[in-house]
């Protein structure tokens, strides 16, 4: 999908969401307009959970690891 179209589904998805839907995407190097619409996420490297929580607190919770 080119930018605009990402961005078209992804408030699509969001719209779903706020009306109580379930959504479960799996998405690589979002744009930070993308990113923002995601409310808690799941980060993986390799197979391996290395965040799971709330997407805005993500960046913090790297930087305290260093």
């Amino acid at each position: 999908l080119d930018a605009f179209q990402a961005e078209r589904v992804m408030e699509t998805l969001q719209q779903l969401a706020q009306d109580g839907h379930t959504v479960i995407c799996s998405i690589h190097q979002p744009r930070g307009s993308v990113y923002a619409k995601f409310d808690d996420i799941v980060l993986l490297s390799e197979g391996v959970c290395i965040y799971t929580g709330p997407a805005q607190e993500a960046l913090s919770y790297f930087m305290q690891l260093g």
